[in-house]
């Protein structure tokens, strides 16, 4: 039993290498989307570097709040009142220059400018004292009794409170601040709360004073340069009132903000970063998208795999015409070499029967060497213009008697 086995037919070099170009451009596709994901990701990584920074800043601000407020306003402020009679029943408080002259001797501004009155609150017997230029009125002293009574109940109630506290009331322009302070009973005295009110704008000196002070970032991020180059800020009550606000002030979309504490009159800031600066806080800077020119390349690449898939198509369309064309020219040319070949073993063998056909198939063979002789013309002037080496002598010819 004989088997037959059917020839295989293998795939086309074109059909193969068109196969390599698609793939070529799906791993073009692939790469392009992981430089597109690596740009992302470290991008992501720089965002999240810079707003650290802008929280770190935002926490310095607060600490510098925190301590300027303390030392050059809230203790000093306190302390004054202390001294002028605030913080001891037994002498009258009723006179306001005392109070001015202690404060100057300790460089306390708000005293000549900014404030509203002193106070001082006796826990024994209830008694509130008041001496200033303009004096609280009822709604405010029950309020300013109501928190003394508080921080002496939180204090009572084991809390870590702070002797003296700062605290914003009000609202617009009618929003002050108070410098609040215990002095805790004794054997010479009675628990008694004293303090302060000022008026906001007094605090701006302070927040001025740090906006152009130590700067807010390490200097070796910033290169020294001072903080209205780096960041800008603003520092607003609690209620919103915007009582700071740092010149220039810039717009990105790297801020942080933060509460100074409550001890502090719950400020609030909010730091913003110059975009500039972006580069020198992080190295490099943030990356660019480059989805523009990694797509343009990949559309590029695209445009070339489709103009080589059409070359090859065009190669294939011409490979076809010349085996269509060789196999054309083969057969064109058997036929007069077998005309040829006939007659003239015809002739060889004598099988003529006269003289006609003997001349008959002379021409025969004359006429088919002709035409095998123009086939073969045909042939090499294909081979010609295959090479481009072709040259054409045009000649000037009536048409009517041609056609």
């Amino acid at each position: 039993m004989t088997v037959l086995l059917r020839p295989q037919r293998l795939p086309s070099r074109s059909a193969v290498v068109a196969g390599l170009l698609v793939l070529t451009l799906g791993l073009a596709g692939v790469l392009a989307y992981q430089a597109v994901d690596a740009t992302r990701s470290h991008r992501r990584i720089a965002e999240m570097t810079v707003k650290e920074h802008a929280h770190f800043a935002a926490w310095e601000l607060s600490s510098a709040i925190r301590r300027d407020l303390f030392s050059h306003l809230l203790a000093p402020g306190v302390e004054a009142v202390a001294k002028a009679g605030g913080a001891y029943s037994g002498i009258p408080l009723k006179d306001l220059q005392l109070f001015k002259k202690v404060a100057s001797e300790f460089g306390w501004w708000p005293a000549e400018r900014g404030l509203d009155y002193i106070f001082r609150y006796n826990l024994e017997d209830d008694r509130f004292e008041v001496v200033g230029d303009s004096p609280p009125g009822e709604a405010t002293i029950e309020w300013l009794v109501s928190q003394i009574e508080s921080q002496v109940s939180e204090g009572q109630a084991g809390e870590k409170k702070l002797p003296w506290r700062m605290i914003f009331h009000g609202t617009g322009d009618n929003e002050r601040v108070v410098g609040l302070a215990l002095q805790p009973a004794s054997d010479e005295g009675p628990l008694i709360g004293f303090g302060f009110q000022i008026n906001p704008d007094a605090l701006r000196q302070i927040f001025m004073k740090i906006s152009g002070g130590a700067p807010l970032l390490p200097p070796a991020l910033t290169k020294g340069k001072p903080n209205n180059e780096v960041l800008s800020f603003v520092v607003h009550s609690p209620t919103g009132q915007e009582l700071f606000r740092s010149e220039p002030q810039f717009t990105s979309d790297y801020s942080a903000g933060e509460r100074v504490g409550e001890a502090y009159g719950d400020l609030g800031v909010k730091v913003t970063l110059q975009e500039k600066m972006l580069g020198s806080l992080v190295i490099g800077g943030l990356p660019r998208s480059r989805l523009p020119l990694i797509f343009g390349l990949l559309a590029l690449t695209a445009g070339l795999v489709i103009a080589a898939i059409l070359q090859i198509r065009r190669e294939q369309e011409l490979s076809r015409l010349r085996t269509d064309f060789v196999s054309s020219v083969s057969h064109q040319l058997r036929t007069p070499l077998a005309q040829i070949r006939m007659f003239g073993e015809t002739l060889l063998l004598g099988r003529v029967r006269s003289e006609e056909e003997r001349q008959r198939s002379l021409e025969i063979i004359v006429k088919e060497s002709q035409r095998l002789t123009h086939q073969l013309d045909n042939v090499l002037l294909f081979s010609r213009a295959q090479r481009n080496d072709v040259r054409l002598n045009p000649v000037e010819t009536p048409l009517a008697p041609l056609i």
